[in-house]
């Protein structure tokens, strides 16, 4: 199929050390032009050399027209990286996560190859395509801006037809040869456009978790200070909450953040502690002592007092 787009030959070494199982069957070249491509891979297979101009970058991506006789390599992808067919090539095979897949792949076709994981490539036959290298943390930029509170994870995709990724590629390697007025700005608004549609198109969208904030010091002051205060008296989490403004669940588990203890846990804890400091200093009547700590019946209080210090009250005085 005929194009206008500027021939290039080019992904020579360019994504650093590591490459398995490469060949050319045309030519080696020198390793020189390793640099131009290392940003978006660990290692890369050895095609040919770069001819011309055949790279540019705006913000947050670089764009190559890349033309190659065989591919047969391993690589860590780590940006994420777009891939346009732009003539086409035989069988294409692609294994990734334990996946193998074999298809023809035609001029649009594209592949969407987030970063992660390695990614095998083999074919036999003459290739170009136009790869566009997206910065990790430009999409993800973008996805915070526009979904808060949500985390956003692209997703793989191989050989399928999207006519909008085909024209921005296009579009891009077309600016790479004739650069026109407002190169960078014409340049920069197309990755933004093409970041948006992998977020629209490929992606997928969770709440994100968010580590569960503490109770606020001033806060966690005040529910003591109730505690204290109200301690003889029947309380209940709803009611330390709405002293404090904020409802009931939301107040035990920022509590909890905060102590490493429940709020009801926290109270029994301090009716067991001033039960022992009367204990000790009055000679008051064991159900007296029960009251002022906020327990109903002389029972209920042996049996909370003896589950927290091991004695009954009656022990507890008579060892003092």
């Amino acid at each position: 199929m005929a194009h206008d787009l500027p021939r290039v030959e080019g992904l020579a070494d360019r994504l650093g050390p590591g490459a398995q199982n490469v060949r050319d069957e045309r030519t080696r070249t020198d390793q020189s032009n390793a640099e131009n491509f290392g940003a978006a891979w660990h290692f890369v297979p050895r095609f040919r050399d770069s001819v011309g101009r055949t790279r540019g970058e705006w913000q947050g991506i670089s764009v190559e027209l890349v033309h190659a006789n065989c591919v047969d390599c391993v690589a860590r992808p780590v940006s994420h990286v777009v891939s346009v067919f732009t003539r086409a090539c035989g069988d294409l095979v692609q294994s990734r996560n334990g996946l193998t897949v074999t298809r023809s792949a035609m001029p649009g076709d594209i592949i969407v190859t987030p970063m992660g994981a390695p990614k095998e490539w083999k074919c036999d036959e003459e290739c170009e395509w136009i790869a566009m290298q997206l910065d990790p943390g430009f999409v993800n930029g973008i996805a915070r801006s526009t979904s808060p509170g949500y985390d956003m994870r692209l997703l793989e995709n191989f050989g399928t037809r999207d006519a909008v990724i085909e024209d921005i590629g296009r579009r891009f390697v077309r600016e790479l040869e004739h650069p026109g007025f407002a190169s960078d700005v014409y340049g920069n608004t197309l990755a933004h456009l093409l970041a948006v549609h992998l977020l629209r198109q490929y992606s997928t969208r969770s709440p994100r978790a968010e580590a569960p904030a503490k109770l606020p010091a001033h806060k966690l002051r005040r529910a003591r200070e109730f505690i204290e205060a109200h301690l003889g008296e029947g309380l209940t989490v709803g009611r330390i909450a709405d002293h404090l403004g904020m409802s009931a669940d939301h107040f035990a588990h920022r509590f909890h953040q905060a102590t490493k203890q429940a709020p009801h846990q926290f109270v029994m804890q301090r009716r067991v502690e001033r039960a022992i400091s009367l204990l000790r200093a009055t000679d008051l009547p064991i159900i007296e002592v029960a009251y002022q700590v906020g327990c109903r019946s002389q029972g209920h209080f042996s049996s909370l007092f003896r589950r927290h210090t091991g004695l009954s009250p009656t022990q507890f005085r008579r060892s003092r």
